[in-house]
């Protein structure tokens, strides 16, 4: 039963041995991941489109980061300032 057991370690060892330590002559490099730029308040006209496109779960994590850049939960809008829609950069 030791023997067996024993064997069985080696063969797993062995087996563990050879994954990725010996170097192929490949040097990987990975691709660049292709993410979409989060939307941001020049994208909306209004508050309005922001929340549709929230409640349709249209607005991905870094989307919400961007429209909420206080971190106070209202989107595109300075502190103590209403958001008018007005587009805030020139595209």
């Amino acid at each position: 039963m030791k023997r067996l057991a024993m064997a069985i370690l080696v063969a797993m060892f062995l087996g563990l041995a050879g994954c990725g330590g010996a170097s192929s002559g490949y040097d990987y490099v990975a691709e660049p991941r292709r993410v979409p730029k989060p939307k941001t308040c020049s994208d909306y006209a209004n508050a309005r489109q922001i929340l549709i496109d929230e409640q349709a779960g249209k607005l991905t994590k870094s989307d919400k980061l961007w429209l909420d850049m206080d971190g106070d939960g209202r989107y595109c809008e300075e502190r103590g300032v209403a958001w008018k829609g007005e587009r805030s950069q020139a595209e």
